[in-house]
Protein backbone atom coordinates (compact mmCIF):
# COMPACT_ATOMS: atom_id res chain seq x y z
CA UNK A 1 0.00 0.00 0.00
CA UNK A 2 1.37 3.42 -0.95
CA UNK A 3 2.70 5.98 1.61
CA UNK A 4 2.87 2.75 4.75
CA UNK A 5 5.49 -0.24 4.86
CA UNK A 6 5.70 -2.66 7.73
CA UNK A 7 8.05 -1.28 9.52
CA UNK A 8 6.06 1.80 10.05
CA UNK A 9 4.45 -0.29 12.87
CA UNK A 10 7.17 -1.25 14.15
CA UNK A 11 9.96 0.51 17.03
CA UNK A 12 10.92 1.03 20.27
CA UNK A 13 9.72 3.83 22.59
CA UNK A 14 11.94 6.59 23.45
CA UNK A 15 12.04 6.83 27.63
CA UNK A 16 11.66 9.76 29.24
CA UNK A 17 8.66 12.26 30.38
CA UNK A 18 7.22 15.19 27.57
CA UNK A 19 7.66 18.47 29.22
CA UNK A 20 5.45 20.49 27.35
CA UNK A 21 1.84 21.28 27.40
CA UNK A 22 -1.01 20.67 25.15
CA UNK A 23 -2.52 23.20 23.58
CA UNK A 24 -6.25 23.60 22.29
CA UNK A 25 -5.04 24.97 18.94
CA UNK A 26 -7.24 24.99 15.44
CA UNK A 27 -8.11 22.71 13.66
CA UNK A 28 -5.85 20.45 15.63
CA UNK A 29 -5.13 20.42 19.11
CA UNK A 30 -1.36 20.22 19.74
CA UNK A 31 1.63 19.68 22.31
CA UNK A 32 3.95 22.92 22.49
CA UNK A 33 7.28 23.07 24.12
CA UNK A 34 8.24 26.92 25.04
CA UNK A 35 12.23 27.24 24.13
CA UNK A 36 11.73 29.66 27.48
CA UNK A 37 9.95 27.08 29.43
CA UNK A 38 7.84 29.69 30.66
CA UNK A 39 4.64 28.53 30.02
CA UNK A 40 2.34 30.83 32.22
CA UNK A 41 3.49 33.61 30.29
CA UNK A 42 5.14 32.12 27.31
CA UNK A 43 7.49 34.71 25.26
CA UNK A 44 7.42 32.80 22.04
CA UNK A 45 10.92 32.90 19.53
CA UNK A 46 10.12 34.50 15.75
CA UNK A 47 11.06 30.47 14.12
CA UNK A 48 9.09 27.54 14.86
CA UNK A 49 9.65 23.94 14.49
CA UNK A 50 6.35 21.88 13.53
CA UNK A 51 7.18 18.29 13.69
CA UNK A 52 3.96 15.98 11.90
CA UNK A 53 4.23 12.37 13.78
CA UNK A 54 4.23 9.11 12.72
CA UNK A 55 1.30 6.46 12.22
CA UNK A 56 1.03 6.25 15.78
CA UNK A 57 0.09 9.99 16.48
CA UNK A 58 0.10 11.49 19.91
CA UNK A 59 -0.68 8.10 21.48
CA UNK A 60 3.28 7.36 21.33
CA UNK A 61 5.54 10.14 23.51
CA UNK A 62 7.57 9.59 21.30
CA UNK A 63 7.18 12.84 18.73
CA UNK A 64 6.73 14.66 21.95
CA UNK A 65 10.21 13.86 22.92
CA UNK A 66 11.64 14.54 20.33
CA UNK A 67 10.13 17.90 20.45
CA UNK A 68 11.66 18.30 24.01
CA UNK A 69 15.25 17.57 22.40
CA UNK A 70 14.66 20.17 19.21
CA UNK A 71 13.49 22.92 21.50
CA UNK A 72 16.52 22.39 24.05
CA UNK A 73 18.63 22.18 20.99
CA UNK A 74 17.97 24.61 18.51
CA UNK A 75 16.75 27.17 21.14
CA UNK A 76 13.03 27.81 18.77
CA UNK A 77 9.37 26.49 19.80
CA UNK A 78 8.09 22.98 18.88
CA UNK A 79 4.87 22.34 17.93
CA UNK A 80 3.36 18.46 17.13
CA UNK A 81 -0.23 18.59 15.86
CA UNK A 82 -2.39 15.78 16.78
CA UNK A 83 -3.10 15.09 13.06
CA UNK A 84 -4.80 12.13 13.18
CA UNK A 85 -7.51 14.14 15.59
CA UNK A 86 -7.15 11.13 18.71
CA UNK A 87 -7.50 8.97 16.66
CA UNK A 88 -4.55 7.31 15.11
CA UNK A 89 -4.65 4.26 12.57
CA UNK A 90 -2.60 2.50 14.79
CA UNK A 91 -2.04 2.91 18.92
CA UNK A 92 1.12 2.69 20.93
CA UNK A 93 0.11 -0.67 22.47
CA UNK A 94 0.14 -2.22 18.98
CA UNK A 95 4.22 -0.87 18.79
CA UNK A 96 5.72 -4.18 18.47
CA UNK A 97 9.87 -4.35 17.47
CA UNK A 98 11.35 -3.65 14.18
CA UNK A 99 10.91 -6.04 11.81
CA UNK A 100 14.76 -5.02 10.68
CA UNK A 101 16.14 -3.05 14.15
CA UNK A 102 19.04 -2.94 11.98
CA UNK A 103 20.45 -3.06 7.91
CA UNK A 104 21.20 -6.64 7.08
CA UNK A 105 19.36 -8.40 9.98
CA UNK A 106 17.22 -11.15 8.40
CA UNK A 107 13.13 -11.31 9.58
CA UNK A 108 11.01 -14.53 9.29
CA UNK A 109 8.67 -15.30 6.84
CA UNK A 110 6.08 -15.21 9.29
CA UNK A 111 6.85 -11.93 10.75
CA UNK A 112 7.06 -10.01 7.66
CA UNK A 113 3.24 -11.63 7.11
CA UNK A 114 1.71 -10.72 10.40
CA UNK A 115 3.08 -7.31 9.75
CA UNK A 116 1.56 -7.35 6.51
CA UNK A 117 -1.36 -8.51 8.20
CA UNK A 118 -1.78 -5.99 10.83
CA UNK A 119 -1.40 -3.07 7.95
CA UNK A 120 -4.49 -4.67 6.09
CA UNK A 121 -6.43 -4.58 8.95
CA UNK A 122 -5.76 -0.63 8.96
CA UNK A 123 -6.03 0.41 5.73
CA UNK A 124 -9.88 1.78 6.05
CA UNK A 125 -8.91 4.05 9.54
CA UNK A 126 -5.57 5.19 7.21
CA UNK A 127 -7.51 6.59 4.15
CA UNK A 128 -9.56 8.31 6.63
CA UNK A 129 -6.54 10.61 7.01
CA UNK A 130 -5.56 10.52 3.24
CA UNK A 131 -3.55 13.74 2.04
CA UNK A 132 -6.57 14.87 0.44
CA UNK A 133 -8.40 15.29 3.50
CA UNK A 134 -5.16 15.84 5.67
CA UNK A 135 -3.47 18.21 4.07
CA UNK A 136 -5.66 21.01 4.16
CA UNK A 137 -5.65 20.68 8.27
CA UNK A 138 -2.04 21.39 8.63
CA UNK A 139 -1.64 23.67 6.32
CA UNK A 140 -4.75 25.43 8.69
CA UNK A 141 -2.57 24.59 11.43
CA UNK A 142 0.49 25.96 10.85
CA UNK A 143 -1.21 29.12 9.13
CA UNK A 144 -2.92 29.91 12.58
CA UNK A 145 0.42 29.59 13.90
CA UNK A 146 2.02 32.74 12.10
CA UNK A 147 -1.12 34.42 12.53
CA UNK A 148 -1.62 33.81 16.17
CA UNK A 149 1.99 33.52 17.65
CA UNK A 150 3.49 36.04 15.31
CA UNK A 151 6.04 33.42 13.68
CA UNK A 152 8.44 34.36 10.94
CA UNK A 153 9.50 31.39 9.51
CA UNK A 154 8.44 27.78 10.17
CA UNK A 155 10.19 24.46 9.67
CA UNK A 156 8.32 21.28 9.01
CA UNK A 157 10.08 18.25 9.92
CA UNK A 158 7.73 14.76 9.71
CA UNK A 159 8.20 10.96 10.59
CA UNK A 160 7.31 8.76 8.12
CA UNK A 161 3.22 9.35 7.16
CA UNK A 162 4.17 12.50 8.84
CA UNK A 163 7.55 12.49 6.61
CA UNK A 164 4.46 12.71 3.51
CA UNK A 165 3.62 15.81 5.10
CA UNK A 166 6.81 17.40 4.77
CA UNK A 167 7.38 16.64 1.60
CA UNK A 168 3.70 18.06 0.19
CA UNK A 169 3.59 21.23 1.93
CA UNK A 170 7.07 21.88 0.58
CA UNK A 171 5.72 21.88 -2.83
CA UNK A 172 2.60 24.67 -1.48
CA UNK A 173 4.19 28.15 -1.55
CA UNK A 174 3.91 30.63 1.66
CA UNK A 175 3.06 27.47 3.93
CA UNK A 176 6.39 26.64 5.52
CA UNK A 177 10.26 27.67 4.79
CA UNK A 178 12.19 24.48 5.40
CA UNK A 179 10.64 20.73 4.99
CA UNK A 180 12.93 17.63 6.84
CA UNK A 181 11.12 14.50 5.87
CA UNK A 182 12.26 11.74 7.85
CA UNK A 183 12.35 8.46 6.52
CA UNK A 184 8.66 9.29 4.21
CA UNK A 185 6.52 6.68 4.18
CA UNK A 186 6.40 7.26 0.22
CA UNK A 187 8.64 8.22 -2.15
CA UNK A 188 6.21 11.09 -3.37
CA UNK A 189 8.87 11.00 -6.17
CA UNK A 190 6.31 13.49 -8.48
CA UNK A 191 6.75 16.53 -5.31
CA UNK A 192 10.27 16.18 -5.16
CA UNK A 193 11.13 18.23 -8.46
CA UNK A 194 8.23 20.61 -7.34
CA UNK A 195 9.49 22.01 -3.99
CA UNK A 196 10.10 25.44 -3.44
CA UNK A 197 11.55 25.62 -0.57
CA UNK A 198 14.59 23.91 0.83
CA UNK A 199 14.77 20.61 1.95
CA UNK A 200 16.28 18.17 3.53
CA UNK A 201 15.61 14.34 3.52
CA UNK A 202 17.13 11.94 6.56
CA UNK A 203 16.73 7.96 5.16
CA UNK A 204 17.36 4.71 6.72
CA UNK A 205 20.24 2.89 4.77
CA UNK A 206 17.54 0.11 4.34
CA UNK A 207 14.09 1.32 3.11
CA UNK A 208 11.92 -0.32 0.44
CA UNK A 209 10.10 3.06 0.52
CA UNK A 210 13.03 5.15 -1.08
CA UNK A 211 14.40 4.79 -4.18
CA UNK A 212 18.06 5.93 -4.28
CA UNK A 213 18.38 6.46 -8.10
CA UNK A 214 15.40 8.43 -8.79
CA UNK A 215 16.31 10.75 -5.77
CA UNK A 216 19.83 10.92 -7.17
CA UNK A 217 18.68 11.79 -10.77
CA UNK A 218 15.73 14.70 -9.15
CA UNK A 219 19.08 15.81 -7.38
CA UNK A 220 20.60 16.33 -10.26
CA UNK A 221 17.93 17.35 -12.72
CA UNK A 222 17.73 20.38 -10.24
CA UNK A 223 21.44 21.72 -10.12
CA UNK A 224 20.83 22.79 -13.48
CA UNK A 225 18.38 25.17 -12.06
CA UNK A 226 19.94 28.31 -10.25
CA UNK A 227 16.74 29.06 -8.64
CA UNK A 228 16.19 25.75 -7.56
CA UNK A 229 15.89 25.77 -3.60
CA UNK A 230 18.60 23.69 -1.71
CA UNK A 231 17.67 19.38 -1.74
CA UNK A 232 19.58 17.54 0.17
CA UNK A 233 19.59 13.63 0.98
CA UNK A 234 21.45 12.49 4.47
CA UNK A 235 21.44 8.44 4.16
CA UNK A 236 22.07 7.06 8.21
CA UNK A 237 24.22 3.49 8.13
CA UNK A 238 23.03 0.63 10.19
CA UNK A 239 19.57 2.13 10.03
CA UNK A 240 15.63 1.04 8.86
CA UNK A 241 12.94 2.96 8.41
CA UNK A 242 11.76 4.69 11.33
CA UNK A 243 14.76 4.84 12.83
CA UNK A 244 14.17 8.81 13.18
CA UNK A 245 11.56 8.71 15.38
CA UNK A 246 11.64 4.65 17.23
CA UNK A 247 14.82 3.93 17.31
CA UNK A 248 15.98 0.80 19.44
CA UNK A 249 19.19 2.91 21.21
CA UNK A 250 20.34 -0.30 22.97
CA UNK A 251 21.68 -1.11 19.71
CA UNK A 252 24.79 1.10 19.29
CA UNK A 253 25.26 1.48 15.86
CA UNK A 254 21.77 2.87 15.30
CA UNK A 255 21.94 5.06 18.22
CA UNK A 256 25.15 6.20 16.83
CA UNK A 257 23.18 7.06 13.70
CA UNK A 258 20.42 8.59 15.30
CA UNK A 259 22.45 10.68 17.77
CA UNK A 260 23.98 11.75 14.37
CA UNK A 261 20.57 12.43 13.14
CA UNK A 262 19.17 14.57 15.80
CA UNK A 263 22.60 17.14 15.38
CA UNK A 264 21.91 17.49 11.88
CA UNK A 265 18.34 18.46 11.93
CA UNK A 266 19.86 20.89 14.43
CA UNK A 267 22.41 22.19 12.12
CA UNK A 268 20.22 22.46 9.11
CA UNK A 269 17.17 24.06 11.20
CA UNK A 270 20.12 26.50 12.36
CA UNK A 271 21.87 27.26 9.04
CA UNK A 272 18.27 27.71 7.13
CA UNK A 273 15.40 28.68 9.18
Amino acid sequence: MAGICENCTKGSKLSGTPKGRMMETTPLRSYFVSASGNYDTPTYTSKALVIAPDIFGLDLDNPKLMADIFAEKCGIDVWVPDTFKGNPPMKAEDLEPYMAEHSGQQIPFLSKLRAKLYLMKSIPSIMTFRPSVSDPWLVEFITNLRKEYGYERIALNGYCWGGGYAVRLATMPGVIDLALPAHPSAMYGDAMPKVVVPITYFIAEVDDTWESKMAASVQERLKTKPDAPRLQIITYPGTVHGFGCRPNLSIPKVKESWEKYVSDVVDVVKELL
